[in-house]
């Protein structure tokens, strides 16, 4: 089928238009809707059941699927010339090629902004992907699937608008910097961080009296927010606006864009392109020594060396062998994906490579909740090691196996794979024996906790530790899962140590998924010290902060918090507006945890 060029606008109200600008009319809107969700899980596959359900949430099962293939049926006649949604077997998935889609873009200008080759372009890039993000997903649209999924999309917006205000301060651009800070601000009155940025910005550019017209608005606000489990930085701030003492909020540290090693790889960025296999080695040598200790800078280093040069060398492949590694550690999962299929596709890699590459392509699909996917590809890799006599990468395809099957609450079988992957790789060398006893170790503390086997627990957790002195991001996330079962074992206050210990570390390094891992730990310690409305809302928040990062709870993970810490996930994202860390940015969240942990002991 010939495939004629197609936009479609999902932030601000839905569109779809022909290359000659007329738009696409379905006869039913329920057309559009499939159309959309699809592309809001752009580059993922949609099970028919779970779209069915959650357009026609009150019908059953049969009608739904249904309704389901007739609103199909209605999209293939409105785009005869186009296969806007391709179907295989049982999934779904939006047809990206030849698509001029506004959410596509978003992600594009993101990876521009992360490759920019100075700080100026990495402002454009940014403001880019801000005009398109700021608009409400599916604008005028009030069903009840789209609400829970519009307040992730804000939170996303938010989080974006807070990077690109900053980067604009950081190249001298203060005037921008200020205008997107009240664009957050008029969107959420009390977001911390816009509060004070732009209360600071404002009398630096326009004089105390300008600030203050802002400070108004914002203490009619916050005469609605009482002070029970506020953070502190928020109450200072919302103090410092009551008494007109603008002069006392703080001017924060300008966020630098690019680190130290990044700033380095700038140094001879020209030779990427004059000299491209030896500055390539030379991030690739910088790479390996160091991708346990900061993976988020690692991988912008990569990008770096990768968005310069081009072909399949054997060095280029192996830093897109790490570059995919890296993306599914920090949760760039775009990133991840794109770098993995080209080492897998690579002539220059050996199947070691290859295959390691394939079997983190699986792990990334299982971090995104894809479980059939992540299950179909590991298998693959499982077995294609196991064919070829590969003990190493057959026992780094088992561990993600393991861990699918541990969130599909297989619970007996997961335990069986971990052991197995640890006996697998015994006599091995020291590197691979840690890296793969780690996390087996740790994963298996996390089983034991799902069973309140807490000595079992707490042995796991141990044991885990040992493995971590050369892989200290194993460490961070060990961490929490480690101290919840010394606390249900008697160690009150290591316990809860350990537990803030695996959220702050998780935060300071921005390993966003195994941070919202470590906070549903610190939630349950939370709910058994009392703190039940407390720690309800830091569950709400981090529902929210992982659907933005395409990282949901499996159902293992919701029944944990409901058996240990009676909190039942609520089924949408509307948060209540009692809830003030809602719109509030990650740091926060995480601050406001780690005091709250802190307060337990010295209580």
């Amino acid at each position: 089928m010939q495939n004629s060029p197609l936009k479609l606008q999902i932030f601000g109200p839905f569109k779809l238009s022909r290359a000659d600008g007329s738009e696409v009319e379905f006869a039913a809107r329920s057309a559009a809707a499939a159309v959309a969700y699809c592309g809001i899980h752009r580059g993922q596959l949609v099970r028919r059941s779970d779209l069915a359900l959650e357009l026609w949430p009150n019908a059953d099962s049969e009608a739904a699927r249904t309704n389901l293939r007739t609103a199909l049926h209605r999209v293939r006649k409105a785009c005869p010339d186009y296969d806007l949604v391709l179907s295989d077997g049982e999934y779904l998935e939006l047809n990206l090629a030849n698509l001029d889609f506004d959410a596509v873009v978003a992600d594009q200008r993101h990876r521009q902004y992360l490759l920019a080759p100075n700080d100026e372009a990495a402002v454009e890039s940014l403001q880019a992907e801000w005009n398109i993000r700021k608009k409400p997903l599916l604008e005028g649209w009030e069903d009840e699937w789209v609400s829970s999924l519009r307040i992730a999309s804000d939170y996303a917006a938010n989080e974006t608008g807070r990077e690109h205000a900053r980067t604009a301060e950081a190249v001298g651009n203060s005037t921008l910097a200020l205008t997107t800070w009240h664009e957050i601000h008029s969107r959420v009155p009390h977001q911390v961080e816009a509060l004070k940025n732009g209360l600071r910005l404002e009398t630096e550019l326009h004089g105390s009296s300008s600030a203050l017209l802002v400070a108004e608005g914002a203490q009619k606000h916050s005469h609605s927010l009482g002070d029970g489990h506020l953070p502190d930085e928020l109450k200072s701030v919302i103090a410092s606006v009551r008494s007109g003492a603008l002069e006392s909020v703080p001017k924060p540290e300008i966020l630098r864009t690019r680190s130290e090693i990044l700033m380095l790889a700038r140094i001879f960025e020209s030779n990427l392109k004059s000299n491209r296999d030896e500055a390539l080695s030379m991030i690739l040598a910088e790479a390996q020594a160091e991708i346990a200790k900061h993976p988020r800078t690692i991988l912008s280093l990569i990008l770096l060396g990768l968005s310069a040069t081009s072909g399949d060398t054997k060095t280029r492949s192996k830093l897109a062998m790490l570059a995919g590694i890296l993306g599914s550690r920090v949760g760039d999962y775009e990133a991840g994906h794109y770098w993995s299929d080209f080492a897998i596709n690579s002539l220059s890699l050996g199947k070691s490579d290859r295959l390691e590459a394939l079997a983190n392509k699986g792990f990334m699909y299982l971090e995104q909740r894809q479980h059939a996917l992540a299950e179909r590809t590991l298998e693959q890799a499982v077995s294609q090691a196991k064919a070829e006599g590969m003990d190493r990468e057959h026992a780094i395809a088992k561990l993600a196996l393991a861990g699918v099957y541990m969130h599909t609450k297989e619970f007996a079988k997961s335990a069986n794979m971990y052991r197995e992957a640890i006996e697998s790789v015994a006599g091995l060398d020291e590197a691979i024996v840690s890296r793969i006893s780690a996390p087996c170790y740790g994963n298996l503390c996390i089983l034991a906790c799902h069973a309140a086997d807490w000595e079992n627990a707490k042995e796991y957790g141990e044991r885990a530790m040992e493995f971590t002195q050369n892989l200290p991001f194993y460490r961070w996330f060990i961490a929490s899962p480690l101290g919840l079962a010394q606390y249900m074992c008697g160690n009150r206050d290591e316990g809860i140590r350990n537990v803030a210990f695996g959220v702050s570390q998780t935060a300071r390094e921005r390993l966003l998924r195994y941070n919202q891992i470590s906070l549903d730990f610190a939630i349950i310690v939370l709910a058994r010290e009392g703190k039940k409305e407390l720690a309800k809302q830091v569950a709400e928040v981090s529902s929210l902060h992982r659907a933005s990062i395409r990282h949901k709870r499996s159902r293992a993970e919701a029944d944990m918090l409901l058996s240990l810490a009676g909190i039942e996930e609520a089924a949408g994202l509307a948060l209540p507006q009692a809830n003030l860390l809602a719109s509030q940015s990650f740091m926060t969240v995480n601050a406001w945890v780690c005091e709250s942990l802190d307060a337990l002991i010295a209580n």
